[in-house]
């Protein structure tokens, strides 16, 4: 059942809060040196495009159990 699933799941609200936290973090970060307009690395873009996939995936999943 949907109450057996959930008891067993790993994450919860708090777990998947701070991974959100993290990922908004990291993409603020990378922002920055943009209206200050410095120069951002082809690794920095790369990792940001990761970071701004996991974080819609989280949205999206919030929901379900891990």
């Amino acid at each position: 059942t949907s109450e057996q699933i959930h008891d067993r799941s790993k994450g919860n609200a708090i777990s998947k809060g701070l991974i959100m936290l993290q990922v908004a973090w990291f993409i603020m970060e990378l922002i920055t040196p943009v209206i200050y307009h410095l120069e951002i690395t082809q690794l920095e873009i790369g990792t940001f495009a990761f970071a701004v996939l996991n974080f819609l995936t989280y949205v999206v999943w919030w929901n379900k159990p891990l």
